[in-house]
């Protein structure tokens, strides 16, 4: 019994040393932000900062956490970049989409749902093109209608290679951002979704 008592007492220290250490730690929260900030994580900076704190509730070797009585604030540093990067590879490695073959889809034999779907996903894709710069506008349905590669439009109008590859490039990025998961929906015969 005498064993048990001590092993309790030893888990109430402990949790007691981790409660003072998330109060220290949240004393400086707006400073964790910023740095996540820093990362180039400006909208989940929060939720970094957040699970940085689970995550350092955690781990029970609390010395790490203090140099000379005073919070170490590099080792803090270092986990919230370690985290930001993390949450940054994971964001990159979602499911590309290619939207572009929404509009190519033919309309021959596809049943009446998914005909309506297709329909609703047309107006969608033309309603965030609608939003467009014309030259934007202009060089993706170029893109899209001729089926000519981003070198060969370069040779038929004297745009540089440049300028045509980044903005089809930026125009893709805006349509998966802004359609992409309608597509998805589309793809995966969700059709109910799709509004």
């Amino acid at each position: 019994m005498a064993g048990f008592s001590l092993l309790k007492n030893k888990c109430l220290d402990l949790c007691q040393m981790n409660d003072k250490f998330l109060v220290v730690l949240s004393e400086h929260h707006k400073e964790w932000i910023k740095i996540v900030c820093t990362f180039g994580e400006s909208l989940y900076a929060e939720d970094i900062v957040q699970e940085m704190y689970l995550k350092m509730y955690k781990l029970q070797n609390i010395d790490r956490y203090f140099q000379n009585d005073k919070l170490n604030k590099n080792f803090v540093w270092t986990v919230l970049r370690n985290m930001t990067y993390d949450y940054q590879k994971t964001k990159k490695r979602i499911e590309k989409v290619n939207i572009t073959e929404a509009m190519q889809i033919k309309d021959e034999s596809l049943p009446v749902e998914r005909l309506k779907a297709k329909k609703r996903l047309e107006t969608h894709i033309i309603e965030e093109m609608s939003n467009w710069h014309w030259y934007d506008k202009l060089m993706f349905e170029l893109y899209r209608t001729s089926g000519l590669s981003t070198r060969q439009i370069e040779k038929e109008t004297g745009i540089s290679f440049k300028s045509v590859w980044k903005t089809i490039k930026t125009c893709k990025e805006r349509l998966k951002e802004n359609v992409g998961e309608t597509y998805e929906d589309f793809i995966n015969e969700d059709f109910e979704l799709i509004k």
